[in-house]
């Protein structure tokens, strides 16, 4: 064992400080009984589920009766139900105990100040981050590990075959590296939540999970695009897992693959689980790819924005290269104008994340408007600045990650066979919500020059009131559903219908208006920061 470690720190130092710490004797040895006990009380609550009294025919679903009163046990389905519930324990253990315990590490390191002491190590931002997505829970992956055994045992006897298990495993894995990278940058990129960090973390890991998991698990799929959710979800994965002949027939009421009318760009590709498995796979993969970047920006540079104005125009690419499939396929349960305008709402929701990742402060923007003119920057144009500075502000940047979004929307809409009315609508739909993102954007911007310290929370303040506050006194000054002022919220998509394209049009004309002024606006305070203090100073005498 000596030796293993000295193996590891010499690869990682980090994982070795980790594993130093959490492998203590006491910590294995209770991490160990805590599995092992778990294991044996679930195997005793199923061993319970299989009695059968005398005379009766029976109220187990485990056992069946012949025609001369003589019972057997289906053992296949026993052991399906006891894999479920192992599985289902073991997703919710590892990745909202483990998002919980990365985010809670991070904030305390932070707190007591030996963080910054890690960041000044000679070790690379990639060698700390891994150290500690592979140390921190390594705990949780030690009583993994005990469980897998049973988990497997119970799979095989269940007779699903060892490829699907396999498959399963790396879409677990898959989605771990997800969630434990998302954890990761959002305990870098919020020191302001202090102490409600892990807690608001791991809370809404423990919501969305759960609610992808029922839908993935029960075959209740959304039907438009939100089901984009799911394949972030390893329970989704395991409806490729049950066995035809006992299909129905488990507690969870899985009733085979349900995946009947789930397309990807028309496809049919996840009926078939090698396929659909390695599509799960590869799309947290390549989430986990981009939170890295981020994650490797922000270590170093806490002061930073987490993604390059360069890697979020790739972003967008990626996001609309998986969604667009997802938007488009054909389902009988939805049509295309209520798969767009959900698209759309959820695109507002993901946008307020990204403006907060590519938006920079006031400092960064002050040394930008000061200093632009001199050094390496004066070879590149403004607009090049703006749209690849690093301290630049994010306004124009996000306006074109706004446009390749719309551009993709529009060409697919311009294809697709619909009406001439429902193409107008979607359309004043798509320019709408992308005005108002706009304008989203152009307001924290502003913000984030503001002088107090606290100008993220005030921003974030701001946001949260007219997103969520201003469609609540819409809905209770006006008591109706196609009123103008609609059109202002992230319900604008939906009311477009409702409202017609004259108050589209003008609502689309007030919106560019806003951004006009605030640019205007921006644009003043910023010659302002760029202007010397001899040049105020002079100026003031």
């Amino acid at each position: 064992m000596t030796k293993l470690l000295d193996k590891i720190g010499d690869l990682n130092p980090q994982l070795f400080r980790e594993l130093k710490g959490k492998f203590t004797f006491r910590n294995t040895v209770l991490t160990a009984v805590i599995s092992f006990i778990s294991q044996l009380l679930l195997c005793l609550v199923f061993a319970s589920q299989i009695a059968v009294e005398e005379g009766q025919k029976t109220y187990s679903p485990y056992v069946n009766w012949d025609e001369l009163g003589n019972w057997t046990i289906n053992w296949q389905l026993w052991s399906f139900d006891l894999f479920i519930s192992l599985s289902l324990i073991g997703i919710f253990a590892l990745i909202v105990l483990g998002t919980y315990m990365l985010i809670s590490d991070l904030s305390e390191e932070e707190k007591r100040g030996t963080l910054n002491f890690v960041r000044l190590s000679p070790q690379s931002a990639r060698s700390i981050l891994i150290g500690k997505l592979l140390g921190v829970p390594a705990l949780l992956f030690f009583a993994g590990a005990i469980a897998l055994p049973l988990n497997l045992a119970s799979g095989l006897a269940a007779q699903i075959p060892l490829a699907s298990l396999l498959g399963f495993y790396a879409v677990l894995g898959a989605s771990c590296l997800f969630f434990y990278s998302a954890a990761l940058l959002f305990s870098l990129a919020s020191f302001w939540a202090k102490g409600l960090q892990p807690w608001l973390g791991s809370g809404v890991v423990l919501f969305t999970l759960g609610l992808w998991s029922i839908a993935g698990l029960e075959g209740h799929f959304f039907r438009n695009f939100a089901d984009f959710f799911l394949l972030f979800s390893p329970a989704t994965a395991i409806r490729y897992l049950v066995p035809a002949e006992i299909a129905g027939n488990s507690i969870f009421s899985l009733s085979g693959s349900g995946f009947n009318d789930f397309t990807w760009y028309g496809l049919p590709v996840w009926k078939m689980s090698g396929i659909g498995m390695g599509l799960m796979v590869g799309n947290c993969t390549l989430w986990s790819y981009w939170l890295w970047q981020g994650l490797q920006r922000r270590f170093h540079n806490p002061q930073a924005t987490i993604w390059s104005k360069a890697q979020t125009y790739f972003i967008s690419l990626s996001f609309m290269a998986v969604s667009l499939g997802l938007i488009f396929k054909y389902y009988r349960y939805s049509s295309l104008d209520d798969n767009i305008d959900l698209f759309l709402f959820f695109l507002i929701l993901l946008s307020v994340g990204f403006i907060a990742a590519a938006a920079p402060h006031r400092q960064n923007l002050q040394d930008w408007a000061r200093y632009r003119h001199q050094n390496e920057v004066k070879r590149r144009t403004l607009l090049r600045d703006l749209l690849l500075g690093e301290k630049s502000p994010g306004t124009v940047a996000i306006a074109l990650n706004l446009g390749i979004i719309t551009l993709f929307l529009l060409l697919a809409i311009a294809f697709f066979p619909i009406s001439p009315t429902t193409r107008t609508d979607t359309l004043f739909s798509i320019l709408l919500t992308a005005s108002l993102i706009l304008v989203y954007a152009s307001i924290v911007q502003r913000m984030l020059l503001m002088k107090t310290k606290k100008r993220a929370i005030w921003a974030t303040a701001t946001i949260v009131a007219l997103f969520a506050l201003y469609p609540m006194a819409v809905g209770l000054l006006t008591h109706s559903g196609d009123t103008f002022l609609w059109l202002f919220s992230p319900a604008a998509a939906f009311a477009v219908r409702d409202i017609g394209i004259g108050a589209s049009i003008a609502a689309l004309c007030l919106d560019w208006l806003a951004i006009a002024l605030l640019h205007a606006d921006m644009s003043t305070q910023l010659h302002a920061l760029g202007a010397s203090e001899s040049k105020r100073f002079l100026a003031r005498s």
